[in-house]
């Protein structure tokens, strides 16, 4: 991401109806883990930081980025506990975390089969790995080429590269149920439009719209996450995995 998207992000991430609804859809998954007193939790690809506070909550939180530009977001909303590094060769000791999140990371990495190696890797047993990203290779837009995703996951290809990696799958789920069909309409007629010169800007393509939606989309997404609690859901916008590393190391 370039330095004007990490500024567009930070700018968001605390109003945005898809920041917040997806905090709270974190949420809920992480409550179900019983995590305990002293858990560890490492944030890969923080970003700018936007998780962090929902993810301290929960136990004494670690993020890490490959971008120095986003470690300095992170370090000036005055957080002290970030790392400079790759998601593909993690700065950290083996078995060091409770929870290792990638939340919209992986589908940045081109070596995503190394990341949840090395996640799996930084993990001790018995502890878990959350990761959210982009479903429906179909889906591919402007958007994607904006924020330099290097794919979007069928939802068995994740299972496949999770379980590969030795992870044990709780839950791999669609999530943005709600704006699907809007979404996948959307797409199909933006095939239908010569892309402009402006389309491949760096901008992420996020905007805050009124007050009064932004408050019901997030709420909806909200919702998705409570559903997600009890059960998956048949489509989405994304994908959302939750796995664990079993006593064995995971394999």
């Amino acid at each position: 991401m370039e330095e004007v998207a990490f500024q567009q992000t930070r700018a968001l991430e605390e109003t945005h109806w898809w920041f917040v609804g997806m905090r709270e859809t974190y949420r809920m998954q992480i409550e179900g883990l019983g995590l305990g007193e002293g858990s560890r939790i490492l944030d890969v690809g923080c970003g700018t930081g936007g998780n962090l506070d929902l993810l301290q909550g929960f136990g004494t939180t670690w993020g890490v980025d490959a971008s120095s530009t986003a470690a300095s977001f992170v370090k000036g909303r005055g957080w002290p506990r970030i790392a400079v590094g790759s998601a593909t060769d993690l700065p950290f000791p083996d078995a060091s975390f409770d929870l290792v999140t990638a939340l919209g990371v992986i589908e940045h990495v081109q070596r995503d089969d190394r990341m949840l190696e090395e996640m799996r890797r930084v993990t001790r047993p018995g502890g878990h790995m959350l990761i959210m990203t982009s479903a429906h290779p179909w889906l591919w837009s402007v958007h994607d080429d904006r924020v330099h995703h290097v794919r979007r996951y069928r939802r068995a290809e994740l299972s496949d590269r999770v379980l590969a990696a030795g992870w044990r799958i709780e839950q791999n789920s669609y999530l943005n149920a709600t704006l699907f069909p809007a979404v996948a309409i959307v797409r199909a007629l933006q095939r239908l439009v010569p892309r402009r010169v402006s389309d491949t800007g760096g901008m992420s393509g996020f905007g805050l719209p009124p007050r009064a939606i932004n408050r019901a989309l997030g709420g909806l997404l909200g919702l998705e996450g409570s559903i997600l609690r009890r059960r998956d859901l048949p489509m989405g916008v994304g994908l959302i995995c939750r796995a664990a590393r079993g006593d064995d190391g995971g394999r």
